[in-house]
């Protein structure tokens, strides 16, 4: 009895470290892409001021 309750608890340990290790990727992940968001939508706001500043000089 002592010796298949120890292999479940084990078990269950590896299940709950690997489920918190996935949502660590997951946030991991998530972080990762909102920055890439962040950067392009800088980017973008960059370029746009950019053309903004020629269009105007041009007009």
């Amino acid at each position: 009895m002592e010796i298949s309750l120890h292999n479940y608890f084990i078990v269950k340990v590896n299940i709950i470290s690997n489920v918190e290790s996935q949502l660590c990727f997951c946030k991991q992940l998530q972080i990762t892409l909102l920055l890439n968001v962040v950067y392009i939508l800088l980017m973008l706001k960059k370029n746009l001021v950019k053309n903004k500043k020629m269009t105007h000089l041009k007009a």
